[in-house]
């Protein structure tokens, strides 16, 4: 964590500095196409503008790592907050007759594309979650 702030803020902001006060200064300062020389006021405002957009992407990350590193020292439950398939609130929404058409449209596509073999069931055809549950080692195939 140490190594992060150093490596990517504490650099980074220096960088910064170093690009508002010494750019002029290191090198040649002029915009000329036949020598290939870019370095002029436009370039420092742009090389400024994009490394400022890194260290403020730099700074969320380090927000989220250490809310990760937070909760794994002073909170008890680790859970994943990765959005996930709710199998409780997955199909309350349909009505019995939707939900059937939508399931056996998913095996008529299923099985025209020879992708049912007879063993899988139309739940697992219609559901990401039910095959995430699968690979987890809930629903046996």
């Amino acid at each position: 964590m140490s190594a992060w702030a150093y490596l990517r803020h504490y650099l980074n902001l220096k960088i910064l500095y170093s690009v508002l006060t010494e750019f002029t200064t290191v090198g040649p300062y002029e915009l000329n196409w036949e020598t290939q020389q870019y370095k002029c006021w436009i370039a420092q405002y742009i090389t400024f503008a994009l490394l400022a957009s890194l260290q403020a992407v730099n700074i969320f990350w380090f927000f989220l790592i250490g809310r990760i590193a937070w909760r794994f020292v002073f909170d008890d439950r680790l859970e994943d907050e990765r959005s996930e398939y709710d199998e409780e609130s997955g199909g309350e929404e349909l009505e019995g007759d939707e939900r059937g058409k939508m399931v056996g449209d998913a095996m008529d596509g299923a099985e025209e594309f020879g992708k049912l073999d007879g063993k899988t069931s139309a739940i697992e055809v219609e559901s990401v979650g039910a095959r995430v549950k699968s690979r987890k080692g809930g629903v046996d195939s």
